[in-house]
């Protein structure tokens, strides 16, 4: 699927959990995709940021631009916790 073709806005499924891409190969938990999405607003004049899934496959990390060494972590419940020394 090219980038024109993939569905446009946020699907949800059963569980309640957000196709986060558009394309079912990532579902994250409402709580997490709200407590992301703050935090890219909050950070959003600073410049380009980026988040990642952790390995543990359940928490993102939320880095602000510039922050390749610190972020917040996000768990699926949405809780967010600031950590320094994370990549």
């Amino acid at each position: 699927m090219s980038g024109d073709e993939r569905p446009r806005g946020f699907t949800v499924n059963a569980d309640g959990d957000v196709d986060v891409f558009g394309d079912g190969t990532l579902y994250l938990p409402r709580p997490q995709v709200v407590a992301l999405g703050r935090l890219m607003f909050e950070h959003a004049d600073a410049g380009p940021s980026h988040w990642h899934m952790n390995d543990c496959g359940c928490c993102a990390c939320f880095h602000p631009a510039g922050a390749t060494d610190r972020g917040y972590i996000v768990n699926a419940d949405g809780d967010v916790d600031y950590v320094e020394g994370h990549e």
